[in-house]
């Protein structure tokens, strides 16, 4: 097994590893996972990365990966600057609204790895 960049092989595909998997499916949390992704969608996830070999792999080691769950809580309202709530409190309804439909619309719009397997807006 290699590691390099991903996105680095043939096809887009890539392995990721972690320590730990959770899916919701069952109860039970999956040691030492691999997950196969390629072209930017989750195709596949086994207990071991032997199969692994010539593949790109992409370690996260201590982490635990949550395939197919999107974190839903987003704090919308709170930017980066100095004062957050100071901002929020000095914004009218109507401003503040706005700002968090401007900020939903940018995290919605980035790919992130948490979300391999759901597709990007616009595809």
């Amino acid at each position: 097994m290699t590691t390099r960049p991903p996105g680095s092989s043939a096809g887009g595909s890539v392995l990721i590893t972690a320590r730990r998997l959770f899916d919701s499916r069952t109860p039970q949390v999956l040691a030492d996972p691999v997950v196969e992704v390629a072209d930017g969608r989750i195709v596949g996830v086994r207990p071991d990365a032997s199969a692994a070999r010539g593949m790109d792999v992409l370690d996260l080691g201590d982490a635990t990966l949550l395939p197919g769950l999107i974190d839903v809580h987003q704090q919308l309202a709170f930017d980066a600057s100095s004062d957050p709530v100071a901002r929020i409190q000095s914004d009218d309804d109507a401003t503040l609204l706005l700002r968090m439909r401007l900020a939903a619309c940018g995290v919605n719009s980035r790919p992130c790895p948490l979300f391999l397997d759901e597709p990007s807006p616009g595809r």
